[in-house]
């Protein structure tokens, strides 16, 4: 904000004819006529039209542009001069944005202005009236707030005086060009750097009260007293000037550069960066502390830009520019009872002590203007502008992000941050900090309505305020509910939510529980924050806070708050953190943000996508739009589309014969037989392949023919079913047929013996359940014949007992025999000593001893007696007969008193399906065994799975090469009886073993040379059939380790997504270490699947070994 002022002693009077205007270099003008002038860049078509908006009638007559500073100026008809700025938002590209120029204070010279010219050091501009040739000099504009009273400089000569507590505004028009403006409560003091004018502040006029030449560009005002400087002293006078008292500086603290009066304290700056506090609260002024040097405290201070001291003189705030020149992007603060200097970095967005937050303000920021409260002694704020703007203290605001910080300032926990927002738009500058406002300049000029006449007044609203943060809604509050908002507020910072809480306890007004639950979205104190509802009378709120407890992460509680108390920004942000998508997704589809709650959806919540999509189109669809394709995405168009065209049979036709589905023929083809088109119905039940409703329509039309062709081609169940039911009443043979085909054999059983069709009945009986055989086996028992295969279908049904009597009374031996094949140890022992002596009396004592042994009733009279008693020089059926038993010990001493070859055999493969794995006894026995048996072509299989076991358990691939070589010593001296097979099975295990070596070699190569032995590892990767003799698993285990133990957490990676590609189904923790993996998770980030972290217990068959092959 700048203007330009006209002195006096530089206007001179030319004659001569009004020269040509200057135009930039870069910029050329057109159309500079009336009261509106276009702009246009070189090679650009766009232009920008800059309006007047002056007086009707009032014309453009010259422009001038000012490349430096980016500034046009225009000459009217009326003696302004308007200007407009062009101004570039931040981060954006003047080469390829479009500049916004933006109108600024008019500078009024009279006359009329017929040429204008730019200086060489851009702050001078001369100007041509027709009649004298002024040259302007730009200056800052002047403003200034105290005591509810704000006073802002219009032109050079008019300032807008604006009182709060009354409401009124008024125009002060100076006999001075105004420099410079202080206000007080009752008086408004302006200078130019020569002269010093007091006005009084009286009713709604102002009063000149004194005037008096003063070569000070500073001046301070308190009370009846004025402050002003000259060389190592500051002079204390009244409003007529005269002196009241000095107060001196020695040559070593310099001269006074710099005053400023906060309630009843006077800071003094020099040009030494030296300060020095005083107490006005007396009749003379005091000193309050000593001289404070600050050059020794603050590093490459060049001078002091400013400072200020808050309301009970314990601190002052103070801006610097360094020695090259550069404005601090430090605000430092000089505690006088501490004697001590602190600082805040608006560069990196932290103070030089204090206690630590998680919200900071945003750095590479540099302060401007600094303010202290009016009366509240710990509350500051500083006006902050990027580093990256180019001469932050002569160019405009407009051009850059302004941002508002607010801190606490305190002895005991030093500098806090308390909020940080951007500049309010419209706003041009902060003025000053009052609680409960901020006090701004305004961009705009407004015209206020006169309210007892309906006109707009003369007076514009050059002054504007905003609420703190904490106290949005508060802003009429009385002086209890503001002091105790700003503890409320201080010891939020502090984070201590205790004696928040404690500090607006009391209070009754709505608007300060909503802010403190609004604080407690930012602390996540949910305690608290019910706490506030209550207060509130929020019963919605609290109910859906109540549910949302139901969540497991405390975020989402948080921005369920956040919802009911309108933070949707904050809400959004927590349901991110926390990664609760589904509740994101839900979050944007009820605020309506459906590109957002589809993007959620697609990239991370999948699982409710097509729920998504039919909810955006329900949406879709009430807003009147027809929206097919989510209706097809979310894979309910079957039903939604029809829906929605029921009413336009023709659309919904073409949608049918389009979509090509059989759930859409169908139900097309359902509408059209209630509308009575069979023909038609017929054929889209065919195209749906819905055989069902084919037969049903065949049927209703009498043609018997093609419904058969149709159940019989298709094999249709339902089809059948229904044309089985159609026969039922006239052809029972057809029935019974149908009804097979549709694998409905109760109704078949029960047609079958409704009409005595005994042969049918049997084989339906044996394709149904136990019930229907049960209900068939009792027909065939009552009718008395047949009765085999009531015998059968009893066995057959799981009714052994029933089965085994009727075959006993029936004298069935055939009957007797198969079910025998059924009976083990689980079955009665009673009835299998029947069978036993049905079968002992018909002379089959193999059978028998069978039965008695699972009926453990052999060991009589010792094992070997009682086999060589019953069956003379057969050992080998005795041997089955202990293997049946399951008595290791007595099969191990049967195998060696027979040393029989046989039985060596099967005492081996028995002791196979034990659990040899554990016990090396049985072990050594199985080997002893095949070798004792001469079946060195069993003893190599056994190596084999001794091998595959060392592998698979331990991962001993050194035992497993053991075993494999003695394997294909074992099979190199079988004889080979099987055509050639067994060459290819010796072949195949030299393979195996082959491979196995190279792991081997791989793995014991590691601790000599690690590069070497992974490059062997990868080329093993390339062999082929490398599994399952070497583990495709293990292999990548190995070089995952390695990965993992040099910090190549990337490859690991990559190699285990390659494992989880080849072995999708497997559990990756059995080939990697569980500090693999956690190390993995670390590093990367990577999310263990419940899969990695639980080992899935492998299901352990338990296969019944056939005892025919002993």
């Amino acid at each position: 904000s700048f203007l330009f002022a006209p002195p006096p002693v530089q206007s001179v009077r030319l004659s001569g004819a009004t020269g040509r205007d200057a135009l930039p270099s870069h910029q050329r003008l057109r159309d500079n006529t009336g009261s509106n002038c276009r702009c246009l860049k070189p090679f650009s078509v766009s232009t920008d039209k800059l309006t007047l908006g002056y007086e009707r009638g009032e014309m453009i007559n010259c422009v001038s542009y000012c490349a430096g500073k980016e500034i046009l100026a225009a000459g009217t008809t009326n003696g302004r001069i308007a200007m407009w700025r062009m101004v570039v938002q931040s981060g954006s590209s003047r080469g390829d944005t479009k500049p916004q120029w933006k109108l600024q204070t008019p500078t009024e010279i009279g006359g009329n202005v017929t040429q204008l010219q730019w200086g060489s050091n851009l702050n001078l501009l001369a100007a041509n009236n027709s009649n004298t040739v002024l040259i302007l000099c730009e200056h800052v504009m002047s403003a200034h707030f105290s005591h509810q009273v704000a006073a802002v400089q219009l032109s050079p000569t008019q300032l807008n005086i604006t009182q709060f507590h009354t409401g009124l505004h008024f125009s002060l028009q100076s006999d001075i060009h105004v420099r410079g403006v202080c206000v007080t409560k009752d008086s408004v003091t302006v200078w130019n750097g020569k002269q010093v004018t007091v006005y009084e502040l009286s009713g709604t006029s102002l009063r000149n009260t004194g005037s008096f030449p003063c070569d000070s560009h500073v001046v301070a005002v308190h009370g009846e007293n004025l402050y002003t400087v000259e060389p190592n002293r500051v002079q204390i006078r009244t409003p007529q000037g005269t002196v009241k008292q000095l107060l001196t500086f020695s040559k070593a603290e310099g001269n006074p550069v710099l005053l400023n009066v906060r309630q009843s304290y006077l800071v003094v700056g020099t040009d030494t960066a030296n300060i020095r506090v005083f107490d006005l609260s007396r009749r003379d002024a005091k000193a309050h502390c000593s001289t404070k040097n600050l050059a020794d405290q603050i590093p490459n201070l060049g001078a002091l830009r400013s400072v200020k001291c808050n309301a009970n003189g314990s601190q002052v705030s103070i801006l610097i520019s360094q020695v090259n020149g550069r404005p601090d992007h430090k605000v430092y603060f000089y505690d006088v009872e501490m004697d001590t200097v602190t600082h805040f970095d608006f560069f990196t967005g932290r103070p030089s002590s204090g206690i630590s937050q998680e919200e900071e303000s945003e750095n590479g920021h540099s302060p401007v203007s600094h303010f202290w409260d009016e009366s509240e002694p710990r509350l500051f704020v500083c006006e902050t502008v990027p580093v990256s703007s180019e001469s932050i203290l002569n160019s405009s605001l407009d051009m850059v992000d302004v941002l508002v910080v607010t801190l606490f300032c305190t002895q005991e926990h030093g500098l806090l941050l308390q909020d940080c927002s951007p500049r309010p738009p419209g706003m041009q500058a902060l003025l000053a900090l009052d609680v409960p406002y901020y006090y701004y300049s305004c961009k705009v000029r407004t015209e206020p309505v006169c309210p007892t006449t309906g006109t707009p007044s003369q007076v514009p609203h050059m002054v504007s305020r905003k609420a703190l943060r904490d106290f949005v809604g508060l802003e009429n509050c009385e002086k209890a509910t503001r002091d105790a908002m700003l503890n409320f507020s201080f010891y939020l910072t502090i984070g201590d939510m205790d004696e928040a809480f404690k500090s607006i306890k009391l209070i009754k007004s709505k608007a300060v529980w909503e802010n403190m639950a609004r604080m407690c979205v930012k602390t996540r104190r949910l305690d608290v924050a019910r706490v506030c509802l209550g207060n509130m009378g929020n019963a919605r709120a609290a109910k859906a806070l109540k549910e949302a407890e139901a969540e497991p992460e405390p975020e989402t509680q948080v921005a369920m708050l956040a919802i009911q108390l309108g933070m949707l920004e904050d809400a959004e942000n927590l349901y991110k953190s926390c990664q609760r998508y589904d509740l994101l997704n839900n979050f944007y589809q009820a605020s309506g943000k459906w590109q957002q709650a589809l993007e959620t959806a697609e990239v991370h919540d999948r699982i409710h996508l097509r729920a998504t999509y039919y909810s955006y189109a329900k949406y879709l669809e009430s807003m009147g739009k027809q929206k097919l394709i989510y209706y097809l995405k979310s894979d309910t168009h079957r039903v939604e589309v029809p829906r929605m065209l029921q009413d336009d049979t023709s659309s919904l036709e073409i949608y049918v014969n389009k979509m090509k589905d059989k759930s859409i023929y169908k139900w097309w083809a359902q509408y059209l037989e209630s509308q009575a088109d069979l023909d038609s119905a017929l054929h889209f039940y065919e195209c749906a392949q819905d055989y069902l409703s084919l037969v049903r329509i065949f049927c209703y039309r009498g043609d018997i023919q093609k419904a058969s062709e149709i159940a019989n081609n298709t094999g249709d169940r339902a089809a059948s079913y229904h044309l089985a039911r159609h026969y039922e009443g006239h052809d029972i043979k057809q029935a019974v047929h149908f009804y097979t085909r549709a694998q409905a054999y109760n109704n078949a059983i029960r047609l079958c013996k409704e009409n005595g069709l005994d042969d049918q009945l049997m084989n339906l009986a044996l394709l149904s359940n136990p019930e229907d055989m049960m209900e068939a086996a009792c027909y065939y028992e009552e009718k008395g014949s047949h009765l085999d295969r009531a015998v059968a279908l009893y066995h057959k049904a799981g009714y052994v007992s029933r089965a085994l009597e009727l075959a006993f009374a029936t004298e069935q031996f055939g009957a007797l025999e198969m079910i025998a094949e059924d009976l083990n140890e689980s079955s009665d022992p009673a009835l299998l000593a029947r069978c036993s002596d049905f079968f002992s009396t018909h002379s089959k004592y193999e059978k028998s001893v069978e039965l008695l042994v699972a009926a453990k009733k052999v060991p009589l009279c010792g094992k070997k007696k009682y086999a060589s008693c019953c069956y003379t020089g057969n050992e080998i059926i005795a041997m089955r007969a202990l293997l049946k038993s399951g008595d290791t010990e007595k099969i191990v001493f049967f195998a060696n008193v027979s040393r029989q070859k046989e039985l060596f055999i099967l005492a081996a493969n028995y002791l196979q399906s034990l659990d040899w794995r554990k016990d090396p006894d049985i072990l050594k026995t199985i080997i002893g065994f095949y070798t004792k048996g001469r079946a060195p072509d069993l003893l190599a299989g056994f190596y084999e799975a001794c091998a595959q076991v060392e592998i698979d358990d331990y991962q001993n691939y050194e035992k497993a090469l053991d075993a494999l070589t003695e394997a294909s010593k074992c099979l190199s001296k079988a004889k080979d009886a099987s055509s050639g097979q067994q060459e290819v099975r010796l072949a195949d295990l030299q393979h195996k073993i082959t491979l196995i070596r190279k792991f081997v070699h791989i793995r014991s190569l590691y601790s000599e040379d690690a590069s070497e032995a992974v490059q062997l590892c990868e080329t093993l990767l390339e062999e082929p059939e490398l599994d399952p003799a070497v583990r495709i698993g293990d292999v990548f285990g190995f070089l995952i380790e390695h990965h993992c133990q040099q910090g190549n957490f990337q490859l690991a990676n990559r190699k285990l997504e390659q494992l989880q590609k080849l072995l999708p189904s497997q559990n990756v923790s059995y080939y990697i270490s569980q500090a693999s993996l956690v190390a993995l998770q670390k590093e990367l980030g990577i999310p263990m699947d419940r899969s990695d972290k639980i080992h899935i217990s492998k299901e352990e068959d338990e296969v019944e070994e056939d005892l025919n092959m002993f």
